[in-house]
């Protein structure tokens, strides 16, 4: 009875917090009736201001300040027609202490042949996040669709699909969360693409699926690895599946690690050419699993359609853990880069000091032995938060320190 109480005095509490006034900033439009380019809009913008891009095509961008970019109904950023000519970087680059989030966008080279046609390459650094963004790379040129150099990116919900590598990772920290990566391999582009190289930084996947690229015609092809790691890069997966590609002479294995460190991995399934690596239940140690968000990404037509944190829904998740722990899930309407807590196991991205608990408990219920999860539920969001930020943390006490789920959330659209 004690714990009802608690928790409807916090659902009371997270629904006065949403009554309250956040700080006002511009919004912008591009698109009929608005600025023609999102790149205009960028131009015009201060940092913090909100940008709606209406469906349609545009040109690629740069964005060198924090700016919130959201495409309720999804937009194509491209290169013109006969463009040719060789591909160049976009740089997504807000500077320190601003964050960029860009949501409902489709990254695509441009479809026209002849002549051949760049892809649109980001090369991203900073505090940024993507979430339900399509990356779309069959172009004739080499180039990656996104290179994290450093910083702290994170991906929700995205998709790629490339006849070249998808992402390279160099540094800083990236944390994907419920993503696709699919690569292809096909003659003309002479490559065996994988989804993630990474030779520096920090890498965590969470609820992802990447597959390598296949080559079923005979020959000396064959299937690449998923994932490729060498140097100082550090990767970390949970309840992901990863698959090596296959051929028509041999299979890829699904991760090569040439890294100076182990891959860490838990209820995850790893298939490749020399055989299977099954990893479920039990718990492999005291981390827990945590649950992604009940709503999924939808692609229709190619085109990203945003499907985090939206107006008049709830948003909703659980976290899957040994049973003897208390669960926290906490509130911040800002992002912050990775920070290191005395409390926490993991860095966190919310500040202390701001964030508020919107829900806690211990989980009910049991998978398997030895395990329960915990549901958890926001209210209805109120129109008034549409392109504000809206992140729940997950954290798990094992009975020494919090263990750290990823961050779910992003721009309420």
């Amino acid at each position: 009875m004690e714990s009802r109480v608690r928790r409807s005095l916090f659902a009371a509490s997270l629904a006065a917090l949403f009554t309250t006034t956040l700080t006002a900033q511009a919004t912008l439009t591009v698109g009929p009736g608005g600025y023609p380019q999102i790149a205009d809009a960028v131009a015009a913008a201060q940092p913090g201001d909100l940008i709606v891009v209406q469906a349609g095509t545009y040109l690629p961008f740069d964005l060198s300040i924090g700016l919130r970019i959201v495409a309720p109904d999804g937009a194509t950023v491209t290169t013109p027609v006969g463009g040719g000519g060789m591909p160049i970087y976009y740089d997504i680059q807000p500077p320190v202490g601003q964050q960029a989030t860009l949501v409902g966008l489709t990254f695509r080279n441009n479809p026209a042949y002849p002549p051949p046609e760049p892809p649109v390459s980001l090369r991203v650094d900073g505090n940024v996040v993507f979430a339900d963004c399509l990356f779309y790379n069959w172009a004739d040129y080499g180039f990656k669709s996104v290179y994290c150099n450093g910083g702290d990116v994170q991906f929700d919900r995205c998709e790629w699909n490339s006849v070249w590598d998808c992402m390279w990772v160099t540094g800083g920290r990236v944390v994907a969360n419920a993503c696709t990566f699919q690569g292809h391999r096909t003659g003309w582009a002479a490559s065996d693409p994988t989804c993630i190289l990474a030779s520096g930084g920090e890498l965590r996947l969470h609820f992802c699926e990447l597959t390598g690229s296949s080559a079923l015609t005979a020959g000396s092809y064959i299937g690449s690895p998923a994932i490729r790691l060498s140097g100082s890069a550090r990767l970390a997966i949970a309840d992901s599946t990863i698959f090596g590609g296959v051929s028509a002479t041999w299979a890829s294995t699904a991760i090569d690690n040439g890294s100076i460190h182990p891959v860490l991995h838990a209820r995850s399934t790893i298939l490749g050419g020399t055989g299977l690596l099954l990893l479920y239940p039990p718990i492999s140690g005291p981390g827990p699993a945590f649950a992604g968000p009940a709503q999924t990404a939808t692609l229709l037509g190619g085109v990203g359609i945003p499907s985090g944190p939206r107006v008049g829904t709830s948003y909703s998740g659980s976290v899957v853990g040994p049973d003897e722990g208390i669960v926290l899930m906490v509130l911040s309407f800002d992002r912050a880069p990775a920070t290191t807590v005395p409390f926490a196991a993991q860095p966190v991205h919310f500040d202390p000091v701001a964030a508020t608990i919107h829900a806690w408990g211990v989980p009910s219920g049991t998978l398997w032995p030895g395990t329960g999860i915990y549901v958890w539920q926001t209210v209805s969001l109120p129109p008034s938060l549409f392109g504000e930020q809206f992140w729940l943390h997950a954290l798990f006490w094992d009975g020494a320190t919090f263990q750290v789920g990823p961050t779910f959330g992003g721009l309420v659209h």
